[in-house]
């Protein structure tokens, strides 16, 4: 049985790091990415696709947009090669492309064996996945998939782990700084701020690149090696951020209270073998958690700061199992089974 992907994003600035996540799935035969750009034509149709509106006026409105949207003739033009197709959304896909459910419907009336496959890289409750939580509500999705396992389970979904694909054009990037890391303050800047004294004290050749908002900057006041971008003013591209990242021989993770699902520092840190610094005490049940390379801390109090500034080889032998060229393997599996 034949399948096509329609690989779907929005125009953002989060499409190089799906792009990296996904890449491999990407390059499979018959599988062509759309990238829905923003056109709104007016005003009225710009204030409309706003997070804070969407939630409000759930959808209802936005068959006003459905004009400015390719997918249908996408559709058109791989069903004229390819039986199956297979449309695939992450949450993000909806970030400019607020697609009304009934188009999706009149989409699958007009053409048969059309399935829509939507992957959250967010946990639910993200802004992110506002308009992806309406559609999936419908009962739109053949098959959907939550990195977040209380997600899954509270809405039986199908847990799958991160995806994340090696890039060869970073696999030789050198180290030549210690400790890195880079990231949205989001109530984190009074443990990174003290995790960069700390690497002061102890001498540690470390660098932070941390996006403020202009009330949160004073708490990083008067500390070497940080670098504050306004959070109004934009962010860093994933390229810049991977490339900084591979720099150090450690990449530091500060997730927020509550969150369980990995960032993707660990994918990072074992596909290019760099060592983790982590407060996130979920990395401890890791596939490929290794204390030799990967060190989990409650309070910054723990770091072992010889161990961050070892330049000892690593090496976790990672075998590319989060590649989602599994992924879609697994779709097209379940999905011959719906038939």
């Amino acid at each position: 049985m034949d399948f096509g992907i329609l690989f779907v994003e929005t125009e953002n600035d989060y499409n190089p790091m799906v792009d990296t996540m996904f890449s491999d799935m990407l390059k499979a035969p018959n599988t062509v990415k759309i990238i829905e750009k923003e056109r709104a034509s007016n005003e009225i149709l710009e204030y409309q696709k706003r997070i804070k509106v969407q939630r409000y006026t759930r959808g209802l409105l936005n068959h006003w947009l459905e004009k400015e949207y390719q997918l249908d003739e996408a559709v058109r033009k791989m069903k004229e090669t390819t039986e199956n197709v297979i449309v695939f959304f992450q949450n993000g896909s909806f970030l400019q492309s607020r697609y009304p459910a009934h188009y999706l419907k009149k989409i699958k009336k007009k053409y048969k064996n059309v399935y829509y496959v939507l992957f959250y890289i967010d946990i639910f409750k993200h802004e992110v996945s506002v308009h992806a939580n309406m559609l999936r509500e419908q009962g739109l999705f053949d098959l959907v998939y939550t990195i977040e396992e209380d997600d899954a389970k509270a809405s039986a979904s199908i847990f799958w782990p991160t995806p994340y694909s090696r890039q060869e054009q970073f696999r030789n990037i050198q180290p030549s700084m210690d400790l890195y890391f880079c990231g949205v303050d989001k109530g984190r800047g009074p443990i990174l701020a003290q995790i960069a004294r700390m690497c002061e004290q102890n001498k540690v050749n470390s660098h932070m690149d941390v996006i403020c908002l202009p009330d949160e900057k004073p708490v990083f006041d008067n500390i070497s090696g940080v670098t504050i971008k306004d959070k109004n003013t934009g962010y860093y591209g994933y390229s810049e951020v991977l490339t900084k990242s591979l720099q150090a021989r450690c990449i530091l993770e500060v997730v927020q209270q509550g969150q369980h699902a990995n960032t993707l520092r660990p994918y990072e840190a074992i596909s290019y073998n760099r060592k983790l610094l982590t407060n996130n005490k979920d990395i401890l049940s890791f596939p490929w958690y290794d204390p030799k390379y990967m060190q989990y801390f409650e309070d910054p109090s723990q770091i072992d700061f010889s161990w961050v500034k070892d330049s000892s080889a690593v090496n976790y032998k990672y075998d590319d199992r989060y590649s989602s060229i599994h992924l879609l393997n697994d779709i097209i599996s379940r999905l011959q089974k719906k038939r």
